[in-house]
């Protein structure tokens, strides 16, 4: 059994004004007394002293559950939550959520607990699941269960943001972005936050100073802005001029508080330019050597498989296809096994992401088994940090990222492993040493279980290059999440570790 993270708060980078969310269980409220529930054990519906509504269910005593099903696919992240209030002096209770493939097995399972002492507060506790179901699901089955006492539930609810979810195809070139930024004479769509600083023009500075500029566009790529007209160009660093409806951020709107949080989505203007200068800083290079066994199966046109375990930046969130908005480019999971598809000239690389948002490397090691060893991967790249370094020392994350390699290579020896140290967050996010110091720290740790079978991609030197020659707020869409081109610098640097004809 797995313990599902409990998230009393929803994670910052994708809190949105959106309007109410749809409730996918149904009666869950049980309005409608016990309908479309089953019920194992003594149950009925109490309508008087109800937690909210007109009426809660009311298990017990003793043993007893309801439960529904939900028809979901794989690979989907669900938060389910119910509330629940004793009924009796001792009552005990908890949430539970099983996946099963479309033959009825068991994939996993999840439970939360309400916590005895929370459940005799007048008003009863929530309890609440967070989790990406797993990558054979068909259907799951959620079920409130008192083991002991009488137990009160209400406000039963399945949040699933992709239920109506319109798929786009990109309205980017992805052969272009996944040229390798740090190699030719072209960038493309190179995002650039226009910032204005007091009253001064707004201004963002390029990766490099261009011979010629293509194109500038916002950032779904609708509205083209013309040289002269909309900006000028001065060495690397592109000026906004009067008149232009150019989006720009003024400095004003940048909170100063300890921790600032501003989200960018939207607001990049993308440049396409001709340069003749190269890029200086560390690069990614062929690590063939330490994915004999992938490079192999690669050269031989082999199926591949690869799984992608880590936080919200491997989930995808705020890259635009993520959040759904033009010019919809895929997550770097995505890119990376289309990028593989091109290079080698076949179509069975296939990759399954289950990372999830908010997510660390000790939740990595809980979830190994059940998410990531019983896909039967052939190479598994982990990427975590951004939400370790809150509290979590360089030894015990290694120990953690060293037990994920240790549980899956169980059930799969002859796996391979490509370890991602994470982006930096943006500097302006916090200055304090020990924070600092743990991504420092992760980077090295990471870099310290290189060897046969493990590689290592780091975007904690990349980033740290990049936000220096430009500022990290052009390359994100907040404090801590990649925006489309810093994201594509993953799958990029990926490819580039399994094949040598990229330099």
């Amino acid at each position: 059994m797995i313990l599902a993270l409990i998230l009393h708060i929803v994670v910052a980078a994708s809190a949105q004004t959106q309007p109410t969310k749809l409730n996918y269980a149904v009666n869950g409220g049980f309005e409608n007394g016990l309908a479309d529930w089953k019920v194992v054990g003594k149950a009925d519906v109490l309508q008087e002293g109800a937690i909210e509504g007109k009426s809660s269910a009311r298990l017990g005593p003793g043993k007893a559950s309801v439960s529904q099903r939900y028809d979901v696919p794989g690979l989907r992240v669900l938060l389910i939550s119910a509330k629940a209030r004793a009924g009796s002096p001792v009552s005990s209770g908890l949430l539970r959520a099983k996946c099963f493939d479309a033959k009825g097995k068991k994939l996993m399972e999840l439970s939360s607990d309400f916590g005895d002492s929370k459940l005799v507060a007048a008003k009863g506790t929530e309890s609440a699941l967070y989790f990406k179901t797993h990558a054979y699901t068909a259907y799951l089955v959620l079920s409130i269960e008192c083991s002991k006492g009488t137990l009160l539930v209400d406000s039963v609810d399945i949040q699933d943001d992709d239920k109506s979810r319109v798929e786009h195809a990109p309205l980017c070139d992805l052969d272009q972005y996944m040229r390798p930024i740090w190699r030719g004479d072209t960038a493309y769509n190179e995002t650039v936050l226009m910032l204005s600083q007091g009253s001064g023009a707004a201004s963002g500075r390029l990766l490099y100073e261009p011979s010629k500029i293509l194109s500038v566009r916002d950032s779904a790529l609708g509205t083209e802005f013309k040289e002269g007209r909309d900006f000028e160009v001065d060495g690397r660093k592109l000026t906004c001029l009067p008149g232009s409806s150019m989006p720009i951020t003024k400095d004003s709107e940048i909170p100063k508080e300890n921790y600032p949080w501003l989200n960018l989505g939207g607001r990049h203007v993308v440049v396409t330019y001709k340069h003749v200068d190269i890029w200086k800083g560390p690069i990614p290079l062929c690590q063939g050597d330490h994915l004999a066994a992938t490079l192999a199966k690669l050269q031989a046109k082999k199926p591949l498989r690869i799984v992608t375990l880590g936080d919200s930046i491997t989930l995808g969130i705020n890259v635009s296809g993520f959040r759904n908005d033009p010019p919809y480019m895929p997550t770097w999971a995505e890119l990376f096994a289309r990028g593989l598809r091109k290079s080698f000239g076949y179509e069975q690389v296939h990759v399954f992401n289950v990372g999830l948002g908010g997510m660390t490397a000790s939740w990595g090691e809980l979830n190994a088994k059940e998410s990531v060893a019983s896909l039967k991967p052939d190479l598994v790249a982990i990427a975590f940090g951004m939400n370790d370094f809150w509290s979590v020392e360089p030894p015990a994350f290694k120990a953690s990222i060293e037990r994920i390699m240790k549980t899956i290579r169980a059930s799969t020896p002859g796996v391979e492993f490509i370890l991602i140290s994470s982006i930096g967050f943006d500097p302006d996010y916090t200055h304090e040493a020990v924070y600092v110091g743990h991504m420092k720290g992760y980077a090295e740790s990471l870099r310290s279980l290189v060897g046969p079978g493990v590689a290592l991609l780091d975007m904690s030197a990349m980033s740290a290059a990049l936000y220096e020659a430009k500022s990290a707020k052009d390359l994100m869409t907040d404090p801590m999440h990649p925006d489309d081109f810093l994201a594509r610098w993953y799958a990029q640097g990926l490819v580039t570790m399994l094949d040598s004809r990229i330099k």
